[in-house]
């Protein structure tokens, strides 16, 4: 197995419509799609400018529900494929001052709830993982490492927990 960086700004639709068929040219047919990408920004909700809403969905979500049409056709073909959507603990509970990032996970397990229901007599299985916050990377690294204090961070999970539930849910076709 090989491992090649195929960038993309997922907020560019031409990038965006591209990324799949890039990296199907750098490493071949694709059988395995991580949505992992999020950002996030807080902010009390009425103080959310159009332009960061929109970004945060465009990366969050329509990102996602793009790449994921683009490697079915490949994968229903082959017979087979997996898709795991990175979702949050803030998809499944909606948390204050990060309202279009919870919205944007829950509309990642929707998803998933809604393909695998569509998908159920087929090869191809869909998982969404809801991690709570990752230490030792992701956005809450870097919270960690300016000393950040926040009362809600009290409970995290290290980034290895994240990866082995992604291997399972992927192993087992769990839906989360």
């Amino acid at each position: 197995m090989r491992c090649e960086v195929v960038p993309a700004d997922l907020t560019v639709a031409e990038q965006l419509d591209g990324l799949c068929a890039r990296a199907e040219g750098a490493v071949g047919p694709l059988g395995l799609l991580v949505n992992n990408a999020g950002v996030e920004l807080t902010a009390a909700y009425e103080r959310f400018e159009r332009s960061e809403l929109e970004w945060i969905v465009a990366v969050n979500l329509v990102a996602p529900l793009v790449l994921t049409r683009h490697v079915l056709p490949g994968m229903r073909e082959r017979g087979r494929g997996h898709v795991v959507f990175m979702a949050s603990l803030a998809g499944k509970m909606g948390s204050p001052y990060n309202h279009p990032y919870s919205a944007t996970k829950a509309g990642l397990v929707g998803l998933t709830q809604s393909l695998r229901a569509e998908y159920v007599d087929s090869p191809i299985g869909f998982s969404a993982i809801c991690p709570g916050f990752v230490s030792g990377g992701g956005m809450y690294a870097r919270m960690e490492q300016n000393g950040d204090e926040l009362p809600f961070m009290a409970a995290t999970v290290d980034a290895s927990e994240v990866a082995d539930a992604v291997i399972d849910a992927i192993r087992r076709d769990r839906p989360r």
